[in-house]
């Protein structure tokens, strides 16, 4: 379903007890909106690295991370909710299980301007902990994505939106890990996040 200003999404399961991190990624041919909540069940999650990036003043892409503690087992719906309609929207989730914590020990973003002409890339960099896990997205308007410094693990194509995840575990401490994510086209609003867990 699309342009909406909250999209609900179902059917995960939590294999056990951890943390349940999904990325929102979506597009809009409207300028300066903004990713305002999300809940899981109907319980307020954690927003990290929240980024909307614009082009032109005429279009918006957003990229967050969110994070929620769940139980084994724990099935529902993830609803999100914008400052205003977005024309599309998608999510990934991650089970991230024995972490010794479930704050973030980093978080990194970029977007493109509201005013600005567009980019083909975006890049930052993030500090990776031993034994880290790495989690990204990147939201870009009509223009395939390619990931780096990350392991790609899935691209979508749903109307003008264009995103990419990743995630890579079990890696070793890094200070200053260099990420980013590119397209062909030369303007477009484009964002990107990216948060470190161990």
């Amino acid at each position: 379903v699309a342009t909406q200003t909250t999209y609900t999404f179902g059917a995960f399961t939590m294999p056990r007890a951890g943390l349940f991190v999904f990325v929102v990624v979506c597009e809009t041919g409207v300028a300066s909106r903004t990713f305002n909540s999300a809940t899981v069940n109907g319980v307020g999650v954690t927003i990290h690295a929240n980024q909307a990036g614009g082009f032109n003043s005429i279009a918006t892409s957003i990229a967050a991370i969110c994070s929620i503690p769940l139980s084994a087992g724990s099935t529902g719906n993830i609803a999100v909710t914008f400052s205003n309609n977005m024309t599309v929207c998608n999510v990934a989730g991650y089970a991230l299980l024995d972490l010794v914590s479930n704050t973030p020990t980093a978080t990194a973003g970029n977007a493109t301007s509201v005013a600005g002409a567009g980019a083909t890339s975006l890049s930052t960099t993030i500090n990776i902990p031993g034994n880290g896990i790495l989690i990204g997205a990147a939201s870009a308007v009509n223009q395939t994505i390619t990931l780096s410094g990350i392991t790609q693990d899935a691209t979508s194509d749903v109307s003008v939106l264009k995103s990419a995840v990743g995630s890579n575990h079990q890696m070793t401490a890094e200070t200053g890990r260099s990420v980013s994510a590119s397209h062909a086209a030369p303007a477009g609003s484009f964002a990107i996040a990216f948060a470190a867990w161990n």
